[in-house]
This record gives structure tokens, sequence and C-alpha cells, in this order.
């Protein structure tokens, strides 16, 4: 038998099942004789020592330089002790309520006033509120909170949805897949599960089967083929025996691309191409290290931003950078200024609600509008090119002024620095995202200014071709490959080879790693291509294979 599902993490697994049930609800009209300041001394309590155990975990996580799950829990911690969340509870109190019944009831007036924006990000947010308020119920009952922190054997972790906290506190080394029946592609389970390389399925169908296998002490063997978007239960000998053989053959073939890990990256016939890692946090360097990247293409630092109340200082900032550079070891480290907008919000800046958040304030549009932050961010960035080659990349730039109002900033922070007596690499290289189609048609005159381009083909592609890429309903519309795009990629590869100097133009989407879009990409003029992690070895075999000619057959083809 098999369950579909939307695969937001390739790979495969073979483990028996783990569901995790959904957190038990309060009872909302539960109402109690206890005195009202009794229980809000309670809650207090309670507030504390969760709170305190948030914290605390936390900062086991970034020991481990697990920044991201460190963030998750952290705002969860503010969450907690929220005004308006813990208003919200004693008012309940006060009109005779039970302490769990108040805690729910608070929680779900929040959920609802996130619901109510219709951001979709936000909307994502909602989870976290009900996991946080879950956690504080089960405390005031006195019983232990549904937890993966106890695992001792390889499982695929199965449920309804899966609170973010939970695969935070499992065993990295036990935890072999996830499925899910609710959850997005950018939900923070999605995001989580991605960092890990985590076989995922989400949207999945009735998940019941499972689950009463499971509660009857009989967990079902299953086989999850996240690439194909299949999960596999209730198989025959010999189902399991050609499940288990499709796993030996995608693990060897795994294994089998480690061979490209030291080679250079280079086409059949010798022609360069380097090849660079995408990541979201200074631990995520190792992986790109570890899968033979010519550096880091892409450093997102919004995710330092996100799921926090305060903005990341400098010196937090620093640490971050100086981290990664030092991981890869005089590799290129690329970091891009703070992406925070459209769907990726953070509660330390309140942006406001936009009816079209990907057209509006943004990225390098937020920068400009706070120049502090974006003062605190290069001069960070700058200080960490002291410790290895470094690139400063600009996001959404969409007309010349806002690129020579940013570079204006950058050397202000370059002059504080030196009259400050701080290291840093004097000719640190600047570039900026084309992923707005302005940019890619006066792409020339843009490259004067700028030592490198990056193409953000998820962008470019979204606003070239009016696709909201978030919407299901026109994903048949969504493709990178569609002409209009490619002129426009081609248009911008022209315009720095032209330029000379050694300026370059890569590109930094999804694109980058899928087999189709490769050959066409290197035909078109491309030769810095940055990608997932776990995508860099089957990504650097496929150009290994590529010959000139496939590559000017590939542009040839699309008539231009």
């Amino acid at each position: 038998m098999q369950i579909k599902g939307i695969g937001v993490c390739g790979g495969m697994a073979i483990a028996p099942i783990h569901y995790v049930e959904s957190p038990c609800p309060a009872d909302i009209n539960e109402h109690t004789d206890r005195e009202p300041a009794q229980l809000k001394a309670r809650l207090d309590e309670l507030t504390a020592a969760l709170q305190q155990e948030f914290l605390s975990r936390a900062a086991l996580l970034r020991q481990r330089e697990q920044t991201q799950d460190a963030e998750m829990l952290e705002m969860q911690a503010v969450m907690l002790c929220d005004v308006t969340f813990q208003n919200g509870v004693c008012r309940y109190l006060d009109q005779g309520y039970s302490l769990a019944a108040s805690i729910t009831r608070s929680s779900n007036d929040q959920q609802q006033g996130i619901l109510e924006t219709e951001d979709p990000y936000l909307m994502e947010r909602v989870a976290d509120v009900a996991d946080m308020a879950s956690r504080l119920v089960y405390a005031c009952w006195e019983i232990p909170y549904p937890d993966l922190s106890q695992l001792d054997h390889p499982v695929v972790v199965a449920a309804e949805d899966l609170q973010p906290s939970m695969l935070v506190s499992a065993p990295e080394e036990f935890i072999q897949g996830l499925v899910l029946e609710h959850g997005s592609r950018t939900s923070h389970i999605a995001i989580l599960a991605a960092g890990r390389e985590l076989p995922t399925l989400v949207g999945c169908e009735d998940l019941s089967a499972l689950h009463a296998s499971f509660r009857a002490g009989k967990p079902e063997l299953v086989c999850l083929d996240a690439d194909q978007g299949t999960l596999s239960f209730a198989m025959t000998d010999q189902e399991l025996q050609q499940a288990r053989q499709k796993l030996e053959a995608w693990q060897q073939e795994r294994q089998a691309l480690f061979v490209y890990r030291d080679q250079i990256c280079a086409t059949a016939d010798g022609e360069r191409v380097y090849l660079y890692g995408n990541i979201m946090e200074a631990a995520a360097a190792e992986r790109v290290r570890e899968y033979g990247g010519d550096g880091v293409g892409l450093f997102r630092t919004e995710f330092l931003y996100m799921n926090r109340s305060t903005l990341p200082s400098e010196e937090e900032q620093f640490a971050h950078y100086r981290a990664a550079v030092r991981k890869m070891g005089g590799k290129d480290v690329t970091i891009r200024t703070m992406d925070i907008g459209a769907d990726k919000q953070t509660p330390a800046l309140d942006l406001g609600r936009e009816e079209n958040p990907f057209l509006g304030f943004r990225a390098i549009r937020v920068c400009l509008a706070k120049p502090d932050i974006l003062r605190t961010q290069l001069r960070a960035i700058l200080r960490a090119s002291a410790f290895g080659p470094v690139k400063i990349l600009f996001p959404m730039i969409s007309r010349m002024s806002e690129l020579d109002q940013a570079l204006a900033i950058l050397e202000d922070c370059k002059a504080q620095l030196r009259q400050e007596g701080k290291s840093f690499d004097e000719s640190i290289r600047i570039g900026i995202m084309v992923e707005i189609p302005s940019v890619a048609i006066l792409a020339s005159q843009f490259i004067q200014k700028v030592d490198f381009f990056s193409i953000g083909s998820n962008d470019l592609t979204q606003y070239t071709l009016a696709v909201d890429r978030m919407n299901e309903k026109i994903d048949y519309l969504y493709d990178g490959l569609d002409p209009a795009v490619l002129t426009l990629i081609r248009a911008s590869v022209r315009a720095a080879d032209q330029a000379g100097g050694g300026k370059t133009c890569g590109l930094c989407g999804e694109l980058g790693s899928d087999p189709k879009a490769v050959p066409i990409l290197l035909g078109l003029g491309l030769r810095h291509l940055s990608v997932n992690p776990s995508a860099l070895l089957q990504t650097k075999r496929l150009i290994s294979q590529l010959h000139r000619s496939d590559l000017e057959r590939a542009v040839a083809q699309l008539n231009l």
C-alpha cells in the first residue's frame, strides 16, 4: 500500500514508523472554583520554568552551532512571556476558567489574530504559538509533553503535524525521515528538515492506518521515497525486498558521488565551472566543505534575524560570519545582506501588513529605510573579511539609486573601521542579486559599479512571469526555463563578460541543481553556480559528463 505526499527534501529510508500523537487539547469551557490569584501565581511559576527550559535547550544548540534551531526555541521563550498572551490568560482566569482553559483560550486568540492578517509567512507561525501553549498546558497538568528526545533506534516519524521543537529535541542519528499530513514547503518543520537533509513528505493522505499499527504496539516497517513522493507500508516480503534493493542502490549511488568530492568541477572537455553551496547558518559551511564545494556562494543571513524579538548585534553577527569563513578554510564566502520581508518576517521589525509583500517593503528597501540595520551588518561582514575571502551581496536592487546608497553606506562603514583600527579586506568584492528584470535589462550599466552578479532565479522567474511562486493554483506557469527568463539570464552573463576586469555572473537559485537546466545555464555562459549542499556532488557529476557540444545544442534548441 502507498501514501502519496509532497517531497520537500529528497532521499530514501526504510525504518519502523514512530507516530507522534498530537497534543491533547484542553477543554476550553472548563471552569474552576480556585481563586484567580492562586492560579496567576501558578502561571508565573510554570512560565518561568518553561522559559528556562527553552533557553537552556537553546544554549546547548548554540554550543553545537545549530543557530537556527536555537533561535526557534528562543522565539518560543519570547512568545511565552508575551504581554498580550499573558494578559489574555489572566483575563480568562478572572472569568472563572481553569488555568489550562485560560492558556488555550488566550493562545487561540493569538492564533486567530495571526490568521486574520492573511500573511503567508505569519500564518505558518500559528504552529509555533500552538506548540508553546500546548507545552504550558501539559506543564499545568504535570504530565510529560509528547517528545522525541528519548528515541533510541532509527525510525521514520509520522504525525498529523509535528511541532518544530519536537524535531529540535530529537537525536539526529535516529530520525530517518518525516511524514506529515499537514505542513508546507515554507513551514518551520520543512526548513528544519531540509537543514538536516531528512527525507520528508508533507501534505500526505490519511495516516490513520499507520497510527493504528503504532498504538497497537506493532509499528509498520515503511519505505519512504521522498524523491517520488511516496510512503509504502503493509509491504509483502517481495515488496520489502524490492524496497531494500532500491534503497541499497540509492545509497550506493549516493556513496559513489563522493569520488567527485575532491575533483575540480569541470566539463568533460575541461572547461572550469565553479560550484558553491548555499547556507543559512555557519554550521552548514561544514557540509559545503564535506561535499567539495568551491566555497559558499550564498549565505542567507536573514535567518539570523528571524524568530527573535531583537535584532542581532554587530558582535553576534561577526561571530557567525567569522565562523563560516574559518570553516571554509580560505575558500570564498559570499554573504548576502538580510532579505527580510515578503515570506521572511521577524518580530524584531514591524514592517506592517502589505497587499503584495513580494513587491513591497523587503530586503535592501528595508535596509535603506533603516540604515543603522545595514551599517551594523556591513561592519560585521567587513570585520569577518579579515579572516578569509569574503564577498558582499546586496539583494533586491531594482534601480541605480538604491545601489548608490548601499555603496555609500558601505564606504562609511569602511571609514569607521579604519578610524577604529579594526582590520578588514580593503579590496572586498561587491555584488548584487539579479532578481528583478530592471537590473537584467540594464545589466551593462549595473555591472560597472560592482564586481559580480548573482542571479536569483527563483525571484527573477516570479517577477518576469508575474507568477506567485507560493500559489499552487498557478504553479504550472512558474518556469525558470521560460525563454523570457533565459533571455534575461543571458543578458546578465554577457554584460559581465563584456565588462572584463575579472567581473563574473553566477546563479544561486534552485535552477542551478536542476538536471534539465544545468546544460542550458552553462550553454548561456554561466560558470558560477551555487546550490544546496546536498546537491553539490550530483551537480558536479552532471557537469563532468557534459561537453561543449551538449551546451551549444541545449541553447540552440531554445531559439532565443
